[in-house]
C-alpha cells in the first residue's frame, strides 16, 4: 500500500470489492472468451459497455464484456463506435437501448453498494459452480477431479 495514500473508508473498500467481483463475474459468465468476433485470445479483462461513472450499471453484469488485453485497449477504448456496433450486433439494439436507459438513470438508494455486493457474490458463486462443473468438479485442491 502507498504510505501516502489516506486509508479507505468502509464504503470505498466495498466499492473496490464490488469492482473486483464484477470483473470476475463478467469473465466467468463469458467462459473467459473475448467479446470480439473471431478472437481466439482468452479473456483476461472486463470492460464496461457504459462507463463506471454510470452508477446504475457500474456493477450490472449485463453492462460488461470479457476481453483479451488487445481488444480491450485497441478496440473498446480507442474505437468506441466499432465497439458499440459489435455490442449492438451481439446483444441486439433493444437490449443495448434498455441498458443505456438504465445506465443514465439516477441512483438514489443509499444501500446500493451493499445490495450490489451481495448480488455479485451470489452471481459469482453460481458462475464459479458452473466453472467447476465444466472442469469436472473439485477434489478439494481447486484443480478439478484428479
Amino acid at each position: 500500500m502507498n504510505e501516502f495514500r489516506k486509508p479507505l473508508t468502509q464504503k470505498e473498500k466495498l466499492t473496490e470489492k464490488c469492482d473486483q467481483m464484477w470483473s470476475w463475474v463478467v469473465k466467468i459468465k463469458s467462459g473467459f472468451i473475448c467479446y470480439y468476433p473471431g478472437c481466439k485470445n482468452g479473456a483476461t479483462q472486463s470492460h464496461h459497455i457504459f462507463p463506471r461513472s454510470c452508477k446504475a450499471t457500474r456493477w450490472d453484469i449485463d453492462n460488461g464484456v470479457a476481453s483479451c488485453t488487445y481488444h480491450h485497449h485497441n478496440t473498446a477504448h480507442k474505437h468506441y463506435e466499432l465497439f458499440r456496433d459489435i455490442i449492438v450486433k451481439k446483444y441486439g439494439k433493444e437490449q443495448f437501448d434498455r441498458l443505456m436507459k438504465k445506465a443514465y438513470s439516477k441512483v438514489t438508494d443509499e444501500s446500493f453498494v451493499d445490495n450490489t455486493f451481495n448480488h455479485l457474490l451470489s452471481e459469482y458463486d453460481k458462475g464459479f459452480k458452473r466453472l467447476q462443473d465444466l472442469l469436472g468438479g473439485d477434489n478439494g485442491n481447486g484443480m478439478g477431479k484428479s
